[in-house]
């Protein structure tokens, strides 16, 4: 898998990557994730041609560290925002929204907690 992404209203840097897959990809909505020194629950979405899409995880093969799993989204990256926890409702998604930050992907530990 490559990853090539241009800067954009999203993402202000260009993130460009290559990943071994090693499985079947899943559509994932919400990740734990470890911020500010606790886990937090987190809402997750692509971000493709200035909205909201799909995001997925997949195992891949991290050069050298073994298997992990990698979490993409669209043409423009990721968009996370914290939520209360697991059940909470998907926020409004809104590139002006302090709350919610972007990354071009994810690489995570074989037990990351996903929905």
């Amino acid at each position: 898998m490559y990853i090539d992404i241009l800067p954009n209203d999203n993402l202000e840097e260009a993130v460009m990557a290559t990943f071994s897959e090693k499985g079947d990809k899943k559509p994932i909505q919400r990740i734990r994730l470890w911020r500010q020194q606790e886990w937090q629950w987190c809402a997750i979405t692509g971000w493709q041609d200035e909205e909201a899409c799909q995001a997925h995880i997949i195992l891949i093969e991290e050069s050298g560290d073994g298997e992990a799993m990698l979490v993409t989204g669209g043409n423009q990256g990721l968009r996370i925002a914290r939520i209360k926890d697991a059940d909470a409702e998907m926020p409004e998604w809104d590139l002006d929204d302090d709350e919610q930050w972007a990354e071009g992907f994810l690489i995570c530990t074989m037990d990351i907690e996903v929905d």
